[in-house]
């Protein structure tokens, strides 16, 4: 199992221009790194957010 923070970029190129928040993330179980890569892609192609940043947790004793 993977825990990881996915943030990822969905406000048009104006936004961050004037200023306004332009991404969002959530944190998530994946079974293993293709699972994750694979969500990424749904998210990218299906929705149109494309990946920022993803940060992995290294300590399963703190998973929820």
């Amino acid at each position: 199992m993977i825990k990881a923070t996915l943030q990822f970029q969905s406000a048009y190129k104006g936004d961050v221009m004037r200023g306004k928040p332009s991404g969002w993330g959530y944190t998530r179980k994946f079974n293993d790194e293709e699972h994750m890569n694979n969500h990424i892609a749904y998210m990218e192609r299906e929705k149109g957010h494309v990946i920022d940043e993803v940060w992995i947790w290294k300590d399963e004793n703190n998973w929820r």
